[in-house]
């Protein structure tokens, strides 16, 4: 036996886990509705980071700004405060599919799984083709090669008995 255990079935949690776990297979069928949220998630950082630094000018600003800037920077307060609700909006889509958002900054997605009997998540990234990597830890920075065998199918077992 290779040690992996694909994973349990979609619809089976440990008891102390509250997550979905993720079969590869059903990871990759996933892939198109993911990535146009995770390129959701990486648009909105876009704006954020430019909102941030006008925002960031003008309060350095703020005891010399005339009205229209005074006014300008309290909008971009409001904007920003809207901008990362809508982000957390995108974020808590993927979590309510069972998707784990590791890297908000990058949209690094994980899917848990479970691997050696430990919690697990397949890895990706916006602008990688398919899932070809995991990793253990939520925190964990290394990415390994999915290998070739966990793409196939769980053979199914009979459930035919035999009598005797």
């Amino acid at each position: 036996m290779s040690g992996f255990s694909k994973k349990a079935p979609k619809a089976a949690k440990p008891s102390n886990q509250s997550e979905p776990l993720f079969e590869l297979p059903t990871v990759i069928r996933m892939l198109p509705l993911v990535r146009k949220v995770a390129d959701d998630i990486l648009a909105i950082q876009t704006e954020l980071r430019g909102l941030r630094v006008e925002c960031d000018r003008l309060d350095r600003q703020r005891h010399d700004l005339a009205w229209p800037e005074r006014q300008r920077r309290y909008q971009l307060h409001d904007t920003i405060s809207a901008t990362e609700r809508r982000a957390r909006g995108f974020v808590h889509e993927l979590e309510n599919l069972g998707v784990a958002v590791m890297d908000p900054k990058t949209a690094q997605l994980g899917f848990p799984t479970i691997v050696n009997g430990k919690l697990a998540f397949f890895s990706w990234i916006p602008g990688e083709e398919s899932v070809t990597f995991w990793h253990y830890d939520r925190d964990e920075t290394r990415r390994r090669q999915v290998p070739e065998a966990w793409y196939k199918p769980i053979p199914q077992r009979s459930s035919t008995r035999r009598k005797g």
